[in-house]
């Protein structure tokens, strides 16, 4: 099931992520990171990682051997396989490993019941998407007008890396983003999708 909006533009999405070295959005279709370096980021499945008995220096390398690499992601890629197509990955694919990579890495630290598992949200995927648009263009400004750089916006001329973060249109405009029947979206549920900064633009 799909729970991106079909509005999100990823035209561009492989255009960015897949040059140069980058081949795939697979672990092993991204160039930089060594089939050695992977090795090193494996994790047995039983060892869980306790903050409140580590450094934080000790804690973060436990989980993130690297920025680029979080331990056992490689293994649970390949395990479920999410991508028909690593090169082309489709927004429901996406949408379920974000599911899958998440709990994973709730698993690290021992949260693996019903109650720790991440479950998709179509107001969440919603409200990132108006996020985006929120901060990133205008469309949404005529009719919703409000204080320039607030989390609410407009956003157009500002500095503020939040800016959009509140932003929720009227029910009826939430209607061509949600499935049939699906209530409106309130501020409950809080997404900002993505920020354009450093690795914004590689594999998945």
């Amino acid at each position: 099931v799909q729970y991106t909006p079909d509005q999100a533009d990823w035209s561009i999405m492989n255009a960015k992520a897949i040059s140069g070295v980058n081949t795939a959005h697979d672990p092993d279709g991204v160039g930089w990171i060594s089939q050695n370096a992977w090795r090193h980021s494996e994790w047995d499945g039983v060892t869980t990682y306790d903050p409140s008995t580590m450094s934080k220096r000790a804690f973060w390398k436990a989980i993130c051997p690297s920025v680029d690499r979080i331990r056992g992601i490689r293994e649970v890629f390949y395990q479920h396989q999410p991508f028909a197509d690593n090169a082309n990955p489709t927004k429901a694919e996406v949408d379920e490993w974000h599911r899958i990579a998440i709990n994973h890495v709730r698993a690290l630290v021992g949260y693996t019941s019903a109650d720790r598992q991440v479950k998709k949200d179509h107001c969440m995927f919603a409200r990132a998407l108006w996020g985006q648009q929120r901060k990133h263009t205008t469309m949404w400004d005529a009719a919703y007008p409000g204080t320039t750089g607030s989390a609410y916006g407009p956003c157009q001329g500002s500095g503020n890396a939040h800016c959009g973060a509140t932003f929720i249109p009227s029910p009826a405009d939430q209607v061509p983003y949600l499935p049939p029947g699906h209530p409106p979206c309130t501020t409950v549920q809080g997404a900002e999708g993505a920020f354009g900064a450093s690795k914004s633009n590689i594999p998945w």
